[in-house]
């Protein structure tokens, strides 16, 4: 199973900036068919600790990069050793990135 990925990065000053990058990055994905976006963002808005999702896009603050990459990590590794068919592969991958 291949999973298909768009990340994009923004130094967002205003919230409307930030919410632009996010229907940008939204676009990304949607075109190039990818699983999963990510944007990684120093923009800020109400209640933003961080780590949050929006229009099916992870949005990531600059200083949790590394937690959400250890996350990523920690799940394919999971994946990895349980070696599991492909039902319960997408079921324990859909899991994991449920927020």
């Amino acid at each position: 199973m291949n999973t298909r990925l768009v990340a994009s990065s923004m130094n967002a000053s205003t919230r409307t900036e930030l919410r632009q990058t996010i229907l940008q990055t939204a676009l990304a994905k949607k075109t190039r068919q990818a699983d999963y976006g990510i944007l990684v963002t120093t923009g800020t808005r109400k209640r933003f600790a961080g780590l949050d999702q929006e229009s099916g896009i992870f949005i990531v603050a600059q200083p949790d990069v590394l937690t959400l990459a250890r996350i990523c990590r920690d799940r394919l590794v999971a994946m990895s050793k349980a070696r599991l068919d492909a039902t319960a592969g997408r079921k324990l991958q859909n899991d994991s990135w449920t927020m």
